[in-house]
């Protein structure tokens, strides 16, 4: 099967509307990939081709290109072309490829996904956060360490490009950065939370 960057999209598209329509508490199925652009939902209790298992590599590897930010720990982004539905569906896709397969994106950052199965985190805010924006992380760390040897302004602008509304100390600086790690890995997919929530939290 070849592998490109118009059939990934195409596969994310297509599982989603499979997805919609699918009722994931009985449903029995697996599917078929047809010249890399159809999938076919189909009812099966087997799939020893291993098919529906590379399905869902492709659609999670398009996922991750186009609906979600990050680096080492990935958070879902809103999109104006998806709405409830379309969450939903990419949950029960989650749900399925975790019951069936056991193959579940543990690059989706922890707090998040605790978020939606739990219902509150129980993880490290910060240590997903450093991996969330690697490029940013030495600074961060360094000023907390050493915050008299950090360059401020260099720290200034890593906080700005988070929102930040307050003036870091040496006091302050861990707190604000739970609270930023909070609103970027729980409070900004909060929509997507409560999509995925119904789906995947059993």
């Amino acid at each position: 099967m070849k592998k490109n960057k118009s059939s990934q999209g195409q596969v994310l598209q297509y599982l989603i509307k499979a997805f919609k329509s699918i009722d994931i508490e009985n449903a029995i199925c697996s599917f078929e990939i047809v010249r890399t652009i159809c999938i076919v939902i189909v009812e099966v209790a087997e799939d020893a081709s291993g098919v529906t298992r590379d399905g869902i590599s492709e659609f999670l590897s398009s996922f991750y290109d186009h609906c979600t930010l990050g680096t080492g720990a990935k958070v879902p982004c809103l999109r104006h072309d998806f709405g409830k539905g379309d969450w939903n569906a990419v949950g029960k896709i989650l749900r399925f490829g975790w019951k069936m397969h056991g193959y579940f994106p543990n690059i989706l950052a922890r707090p998040f996904m605790e978020q939606c199965i739990r219902g509150k985190v129980l993880s490290s805010l910060s240590e997903t956060f450093y991996r969330y924006i690697p490029t940013e992380t030495d600074t961060l760390k360094s000023a907390n360490t050493y915050f008299g040897e950090v360059d401020y302004e260099e720290l200034i602008d890593v906080m700005t490009v988070h929102d930040s509304r307050n003036v870091p100390t040496k006091i302050t600086l861990p707190l604000m950065i739970e609270e930023i790690a909070h609103k970027e890995l729980v409070q900004s997919p909060m929509f997507v939370s409560y999509c995925f929530s119904p789906v995947i939290k059993t």
